[in-house]
């Protein structure tokens, strides 16, 4: 049996994504979730520039440090994380 039969990545029915207001902004305007760009190291982002790495942050819970929105920089946007599943 291959790992990849025994090991399933997937997201929660409903995650979190906390974002600055501008950048909500933009997400809303073009309905398109700009990823982040994953360049770890000097010597990685050589190697990951052609590959071009990227990610998107979830949580499974609106309430810890990652979304702190008492400052008022952050939003927290409820994403249908199924329908993610399905797309990916």
């Amino acid at each position: 049996m291959k790992i990849n039969q025994i090991i399933t990545e997937k997201l929660s029915s409903i995650v979190y994504h906390s974002t600055g207001i501008d950048t909500l902004y933009t997400i809303l305007a073009t309905d398109t979730f700009i990823l982040t760009p994953d360049f770890g190291t000097s010597a990685e982002a050589e190697r990951r520039a052609k590959n071009r790495t990227y990610y998107m942050s979830f949580s499974r819970s609106p309430i810890n440090d990652y979304h702190d929105t008492r400052s008022g920089g952050n939003c927290v946007i409820v994403v249908d994380g199924d329908a993610m599943n399905r797309a990916g």
